[in-house]
């Protein structure tokens, strides 16, 4: 059967450096949210903070066929994302639904830490952070599907990767 694992949290609360190594780990397919929306970006040549907005809509479509396509393939696939619409949640849990596997990693880290992640990191210009104010959220993500692991990241990496691998083991 195959399973989708799904890193979300807020933006620099550690996923996209999780889910790389877990999916390289584990030798499973990754797809990433930011990857998505540089290329969507490219494509569609945007150049302002508002169309980087608009194409987060048509990036989450996109994931989704990547991990419908995956799964109905046979794949694993690992993904991350912020995953903060109330919608993903409810798609999430219809894959479930589906039949397949899915685990639910949510990566969180304290707001001072967050911040000074989100404002230090080097990020390609589709996301325009330079031009947005460090994005607060009380997005509730105790409302994605079970089983889910609440990681706070701010503990060594290795040993965010071993409980990772230990919560997918189960």
């Amino acid at each position: 059967m195959s399973r989708a694992i799904i890193f979300c949290g807020l933006p620099g609360s550690g996923k996209t450096t999780l889910s790389e190594i877990v999916s390289e780990r584990l030798g499973i397919v990754r797809c990433c949210e930011d990857d998505v929306k540089i290329e969507l970006y490219r494509q569609k040549s945007g150049t302002s903070l508002q169309e980087s907005d608009r194409f987060s809509r048509e990036v989450n479509v996109r994931l989704f066929q990547f991990i419908d396509e995956a799964l109905e393939s046979g794949h694993d696939i690992v993904c991350d994302a912020t995953f903060d619409r109330l919608g993903n949640a409810d798609r999430i849990a219809h894959i479930a639904e589906s039949g397949h596997v899915v685990r639910v990693v949510v990566c969180r880290i304290d707001e001072p830490e967050r911040e000074r992640r989100f404002r230090s990191r080097e990020r390609h210009p589709a996301h325009h952070d330079a031009e947005r104010c460090f994005m607060r959220n009380d997005f509730d993500y105790r409302i994605m599907s079970d089983p889910k692991l609440f990681l706070d990241t701010d503990t060594a990496i290795g040993d965010s990767v071993e409980c990772i691998l230990s919560f997918l083991e189960d």
